[in-house]
């Protein structure tokens, strides 16, 4: 069968970036291609990018967000507004509780949460609340990560204790994204398209971290459209060369850490974590790996550079539905266990006495 002979840009241009905003450019696109890329990418980055919010306050006094606070001008409503406008850069899968606690007459700022090495607030001049002489004010927030808006009932854990008010989040790192669609040549001809994606963050993640995870989530998504027998040939190159081929998603994450070519030092740590598998692996962040014994920063650059090599980094959560896949498919991969030879006693023949 005879194929289309198309036009598709080789390479994403970094025309400009910062630590919040990028502006990156790909060209040559077919005739409206580049509208259909650019939507797609807009979307993706609008909702489905992995980011961190609060979830959930506990403020000392307080038993709902319609109460008010003795001595602090903004009502709850007011200080869970401004906290939800704080972005915060969370180093672990887990939800984490940071503290807020002020008797000073005064401005209360964000630069004033009391944090640990998980935590980062990435804006200390958020205003959250003004007290005035001889009021206190002591709170905690439970924050987490996640994606795009999630309402209060969402956020809602039946483990939290009773005292902590549920808040909207929104866990979106990226706060606009535009796209540009202009004429490109190749050649005589101009009807190709350029497309220029401009991304603005809230600097928790860098715009062309955004942009990777953007395209490997729609990536994802069409792999279904692909043919197996030709999964390779619409393979990039730079993965054919780390070896991933027609070889599925799954097929790398179950793979054994003992098939990345480790050295025994960092294999033997990662053992000591209970890290069997690829997957277990990209789910320990890289404050975790430091934090256990004997693991230095050469071992966590060589991991990070072995699984650079699948395209994969430290620090993703699985879903759940994902991982109970691969538990299943490890679980029929392993052999059974050999059943023991049932031994029959000798058989007794009783004689006749004579």
């Amino acid at each position: 069968m005879m194929e289309f002979n198309y036009q598709r840009p080789r390479k994403l241009e970094v025309e400009e970036i910062t630590p919040s905003y990028g502006r990156f450019s790909a060209e040559p696109f077919e005739r409206g291609y580049g509208t259909t890329i650019g939507i797609a990418m807009r979307r993706v980055l609008l909702s489905l990018i992995e980011g961190t919010a609060i979830s959930a306050i506990r403020i000392d006094g307080v038993l709902h967000e319609f109460s008010s606070i003795p001595g602090v001008y903004e009502d709850v409503l007011n200080i869970i507004l401004n906290l939800r406008n704080i972005p915060f850069k969370l180093n672990s899968n887990e939800p984490k509780v940071v503290r807020l606690e002020s008797t000073n007459t005064g401005e209360i700022l964000s630069g004033d949460i009391i944090t640990d090495n998980d935590v980062e607030v990435l804006d200390p001049n958020i205003h959250i609340a003004y007290m005035e002489d001889g009021a206190k004010f002591k709170a905690e927030i439970l924050i987490k990560k996640g994606t795009g808006f999630q309402l209060a009932e969402q956020n809602y854990d039946e483990n939290l204790p009773v005292d902590f008010i549920v808040v909207d989040s929104n866990f979106n790192p990226v706060e606009k994204v535009k796209y540009t669609v202009n004429p490109a040549r190749v050649g005589k001809k101009t009807d190709y398209e350029k497309l220029t994606l401009e991304v603005w963050t809230n600097g928790s993640i860098s715009p062309k971290e955004c942009i990777s995870r953007a395209g490997k989530i729609l990536r994802d998504h069409l792999a279904i459209c692909l043919d197996y027998q030709d999964r390779d040939r619409f393979m990039p190159a730079d993965e054919q060369e780390a070896g991933i081929g027609i070889e599925s998603k799954y097929e790398v994450l179950e793979k054994s850490v003992e098939s990345m070519g480790l050295s025994v030092r960092a294999l033997k740590c990662l053992k000591k974590l209970g890290v069997d598998y690829i997957f277990e692996l990209i789910e320990k962040t890289e404050h975790e790996l430091l934090n256990s014994k004997n693991f230095g920063k050469k071992s966590l650059e060589e991991i990070i550079a072995k699984l650079a090599e699948f395209e994969m980094v430290l620090g993703q959560k699985l879903p759940d539905n994902i991982r109970n896949d691969l538990d299943d498919r490890l679980a029929r991969k392993k052999p059974e266990e050999p059943k023991e030879r049932e031994t029959q006693p000798p058989e007794i023949v009783e004689r006749s006495e004579p």
